[in-house]
Formats: structure tokens, sequence, C-alpha cells
């Protein structure tokens, strides 16, 4: 089993990070300075610029796939500089979330899972398009976590962000 890797190059951003890209397209995004922008949990390489006197920021992300500026540019390994363009992909925003992570207050230890204090036990939900469905009822958070497991698969493919088993 032969998997071709593609050469990548590290690009100087602030704060000592740096962004991974493909040697084709380092020498064009390394022309300018970037600079760590955080955006809710995850850093990403960011730019500005002015077009006709107003301040924009460019996403280096964006620039390597041409993202449209009604679509978003999801990060496959949560890694938001990680511009490799083997990890990034166009996609809608009900898609980009789907891909999360869990959230860092978390206490079951999975996406998906929490503990009803009232009822003292586990329960399962998902959003779909920014509607909330309950999963199930469950004596354990591995149980639980299995079944948001299979509600990821089946609402969200290949943009699912599963629970470890």
């Amino acid at each position: 089993f032969y998997r071709k890797i593609n050469k990548m190059k590290k690009i100087k951003l602030t704060q000592d990070k740096f962004a991974l890209v493909d040697n084709g397209d380092f020498e064009e995004l390394n022309k300018f300075k970037w600079y760590v922008t955080k955006k809710r949990y995850r850093h990403y390489a960011q730019r500005d610029i002015y077009i006709n006197g107003k301040h924009v920021h460019i996403l280096m992300h964006r620039l390597i796939l041409g993202t449209p500026d009604d679509a978003e540019t999801d990060h496959i390994n949560n890694n938001g500089l990680d511009n490799r363009r083997f990890n990034l992909r166009i996609c809608n925003q009900s898609q980009n979330n789907a891909n999360r992570l869990k959230y860092k207050n978390n206490t079951s230890g999975f996406k998906g899972v929490f503990w009803h204090k009232q009822n003292e036990n586990w329960r399962a939900q998902i959003a779909v398009n920014k509607k909330s469905i309950h999963l199930g009822v469950f004596e354990n958070p591995q149980d639980a976590a299995i079944t948001y497991n299979e509600a990821a698969k089946l609402y969200f493919g290949e943009f699912a962000s599963l629970n470890i088993k």
C-alpha cells in the first residue's frame, strides 16, 4: 500500500505559529505577511488588505480553494492552520458545523452526549439544520456515543465528526 504524500512547507505567522501549505501554493502565499487570528476555538492564518478604502480580511484557507462568499471552507482534521489542499473542502455552514469537535466544556467525554440531572440518565442528541433531535436515553455514556455516531453518519455522511470508541 503506497500513498502519495504531498510535499509541504511552513509559512511563518505571528505568535510563533506557522501554517502548513502544499509546495505548489507556497511561493504565492509566502509573498504576503500572514498573522494568526482566533475564531471560536481555532487559530487561522489571515492577512488584511484594503479594497477601495475598505479594510478586508483574507483567510488563507479560503484563498487557497477560492471559496465563494456564500460557502465555507472545512478543515477535515480540525486544525485551522493545516491548509494543505487534501485537508480542505468547500462546504455549507451545516456541513462545517457537523465536522466540529466536542465542546471544551463537555463533561461526558463524547460529542452529542450529556447527563440529564433531573432524570439521572445519559442522553444523546444531534443538531441538524439548527434543530435539536433527541436520540435516546441511556444507562452509560458509551452507548449514547455509539447512537450519536450512527446518527451523525446518517445525517452528515463524510462530514460527520465521530466519537472515538
